[in-house]
């Protein structure tokens, strides 16, 4: 009975894992930008990092990304998350408005310590496909903690 339940739920998996990726979309996107820490002063850092984002249905994605913030040699931050995305409305042309918000960890890397910090984040965005092809540019912008703010 056990073998036959394990194949059963291999076969749901399967085909359920197949409809998923049959009806959901890719985008995988670098990130260049700007992050601040609004501490004891303002600590701007150089943001870069990369993302996948998974179309479960036309209007909602999970998107998982890293990021590397740069300040100095000596202030230096990685950043894992993921994210849930939501299109707000329907395509304008070749514009896309969306919401965002997420969640994740910070490593800060200091010369005598490093250390970890959750991250929340929320904010707004649109993705611009300027040819209407494949390619886009998506500024946005979130509020959170760890960092503050994100361009």
């Amino acid at each position: 009975m056990t073998r036959r339940l394990s194949v059963a739920l291999l076969a749901c998996a399967s085909a359920w894992g197949q409809m998923v990726a049959a009806a959901s979309r890719v985008h995988v996107s670098g990130a260049l930008g700007y992050a601040t820490f609004i501490d004891e002063s303002n600590q701007s850092h150089l943001l870069t990092g990369g993302a996948a984002r998974f179309y479960v249905t036309r209007r909602n994605a999970i998107e998982g990304e890293v990021l590397y913030l740069h300040k100095d040699c000596a202030d230096k931050d990685a950043v894992l998350g993921v994210s849930y995305l939501r299109a707000l409305g329907a395509a304008r042309g070749n514009t896309v408005p969306y919401f965002i918000g997420g969640a994740g960890y910070l490593w800060g890397f200091r010369p005598r310590f490093t250390g970890t910090t959750p991250t929340l984040s929320a904010g707004f965005g649109v993705r611009y496909f300027p040819g209407g092809g494949q390619l886009f540019v998506s500024p946005e912008v979130r509020l959170g903690s760890e960092p503050i703010l994100r361009l």
